[in-house]
């Protein structure tokens, strides 16, 4: 009898390792072909930090005037998303997204929680527009910081004992990370399921979760977006007051004489950080032209901005910005937005999201032909 109960326990170590090995095998290949290629060094570095952490503290209430906490996630495998309406690749991801959802939402050891910094208003409108069946939780900028949002969007999974098992941030051209996302929830049901009568299952419906199809939204989303830009280009600036770190006082009487370029980021925004190198040489370069102005705008609060001036070495002014005042200003386009307005405080250009070369090429491109037709007059 004892041999034949060690021999089963020895059967079931070796069913666990097999399991863990297979998973490994998948996952990890999966894993080796987007992250590296895509992902920066910086990013990769983040997220070994992140996982096997416990997840933090936290008390989020949804547009249904419902509370959860971090004591919510234990004993449960929590997929957690985090996003906003104007982030296009947000919104893109969603329809795979949901069909993952769907694959796990009739098993009770698992829950998704949706965190967007939108408005509670916003958010409400946003659920309709995109037929969003789940709870979502509005959060502020920094507390997603917090939580763990390196950029948007941010996709994690926390374990059943609360801490961050996988997480993946930023713009995928495939959706690679998805299926690891299934691997990876899946493993740990597994593992749950060792005490748990509740399997996984990947024929689960999805009629909980249907929406309207993903590529129209973006579509919409991205006219919407052009339509903003194509208004604003060839019209007076907006009127703003605003005070940078260094307690400078900007106005758009400001900008008149003057080229200017105006850039709209937050810290949680990975894009908009890989820019400041891009605008400390524009600082530099242009340094010794008094006809030349570069001003940022941040919804980050001061102290939190004033951290990241220090962290990221920023030769330009800074100026905190309440949310509905930058988004005012950037015309609701989101992060990054980059403005030059000319020296009769009229938009020139306008630059949304996406910084390739040849939109940096672009800006010092339209920066050096204002300066020339402004020197060219005099």
């Amino acid at each position: 009898m004892i041999f034949m109960r060690d021999l089963e326990n020895q059967l079931k170590l070796a069913k666990k390792l097999f399991y863990i090995i297979l998973f490994f095998m998948v996952f990890l290949s999966s894993y080796a072909q987007v992250i590296f290629p895509i992902n920066t060094q910086q990013m990769d570095s983040i997220s070994q930090q992140i996982v096997g952490k416990v997840y933090p503290e936290f008390t989020l209430t949804n547009t249904n005037g419902d509370t959860i906490t971090e004591q919510g996630l234990k004993g449960k495998i929590t997929m957690i998303n985090f996003w906003f309406e104007s982030c296009a690749p947000c919104i893109f991801e969603m329809d795979a997204l949901n069909q993952l959802i769907s694959k796990f939402i009739n098993n009770p050891d698992f829950q998704f929680l949706s965190f967007t910094v939108d408005s509670h208003e916003a958010v409400k409108q946003a659920v309709k527009k995109l037929g969003i069946t789940y709870d979502v939780y509005p959060i502020t900028p920094e507390e997603s910081q917090r939580l763990f949002c390196t950029s948007y969007p941010t996709n994690l999974i926390i374990d059943q004992y609360g801490k961050v098992a996988y997480i993946k941030s930023g713009i995928y051209t495939n959706n690679i990370h998805i299926r690891q996302m299934e691997l990876v929830t899946a493993f740990l049901l597994t593992e749950k399921n060792l005490k748990s009568p509740y399997s996984y299952s990947v024929s689960a419906s999805i009629d909980s979760l249907n929406n309207p199809k993903i590529e129209d939204l973006v579509a919409e989303l991205f006219k919407q977006m052009e339509e903003k830009r194509t208004v604003a280009i060839g019209s007076e600036y907006l009127d703003f007051n605003a005070t940078t770190l260094q307690g400078k006082r900007i106005t758009q009487d400001d900008l008149l004489g003057k080229i200017t370029v105006i850039d709209f980021w937050e810290e949680s925004c990975s894009p908009c950080v890989d820019l400041f190198d891009f605008f400390n040489n524009l600082c530099l370069y242009y340094k010794d032209n008094p006809a030349f102005q570069l001003f940022t705008f941040t919804r980050d609060k001061k102290e939190k901005a004033k951290k990241v001036v220090e962290k990221h070495n920023l030769l330009f002014d800074v100026a905190s910005i309440e949310n509905d005042e930058i988004y005012r200003l950037n015309y609701q386009t989101g992060f990054p937005t980059v403005l030059i307005i000319n020296p009769h405080g009229i938009v020139s250009h306008f630059i949304i999201s996406g910084f390739t070369e040849k939109e940096k090429n672009t800006i010092r491109s339209e920066i050096d032909n204002l300066l020339r037709e402004l020197f060219s007059k005099d």
